[in-house]
């Protein structure tokens, strides 16, 4: 009972802003889907139906039903959280859809368990890959570290670095850029070029034509090798 367990410390810590409670649901979902092995969609409850004695609970999670012993969620507006600020659709990104660096980390923490660069280390003398060990762990590294479990509008750090477009939307208070009359120039996109071409801006005319909640399916590829 994630929303339940939010509310009741916020509330003893004397923090019942919505916003508080926010930030506190925010972080005991991103370890329960660290550490717990919860989807990220799985992890609420219906709070009008469950938490209505918690008023400042009302409203901050869409419907959820527990099958058995599971939990599974229907979001009401997963395409409206899926869909990053600059219109690129969070739900195709490798970082956040892709199981490699889960599977990279389970082959590290095994490579480790055997002493694998220590096998490495004299096994070169035979196989001559085996003396770029060092190399190869640090690319390991680097897929590890491309994990994302958070989509951009809930928080998630989606580039890897502070986001000048992020930063813009929320501080003119829009929902995204396709409320903003000057997106179709704005350089603010030109570093998106190499992964994604024009993508972001043509999604950014379909949520314009199509609605946030409705567009998606008419979305443009998240790569623009795909």
């Amino acid at each position: 009972m994630l929303h339940r367990l939010a509310g009741t410390f916020c509330y003893h810590l004397g923090r019942g802003s919505k916003s508080d409670f926010s930030d506190c649901l925010l972080d005991i979902r991103r370890n329960a889907c660290c550490y717990g092995g919860i989807d990220f969609y799985d992890w609420c409850q219906d709070i009008n139906r469950a938490d209505k004695d918690l008023s400042f609970c009302k409203d901050s999670c869409s419907d959820a039903i527990f099958p058995g012993d599971g939990v599974v969620t229907k979001p009401k507006n997963s395409e409206v959280e899926l869909t990053a600020y600059c219109g690129l659709y969070c739900g195709d990104c490798l970082r956040y859809k892709s199981k490699a660096a889960d599977l990279v980390r389970d082959l590290q923490n095994e490579l480790q368990k055997v002493k694998f660069d220590k096998y490495a280390k004299v096994k070169g003398v035979f196989v001559e890959e085996f003396k770029h060990y060092t190399k190869c762990r640090e690319v390991l590294n680097a897929i590890v570290k491309l994990k994302c479990d958070t989509p951009c509008r809930a928080g998630g750090d989606g580039c890897l670095q502070p986001c000048e477009i992020k930063s813009c939307v929320q501080t003119k208070k829009l929902e995204g850029c396709w409320e903003c009359g000057e997106f179709e120039g704005c350089n603010k996109f030109e570093f998106f070029n190499l992964f994604h071409g024009d993508t972001a801006k043509e999604n950014l005319r379909k949520v314009k034509k199509y609605g946030l909640e409705e567009w998606a399916e008419h979305r443009g590829k998240f790569y623009r090798w795909l």
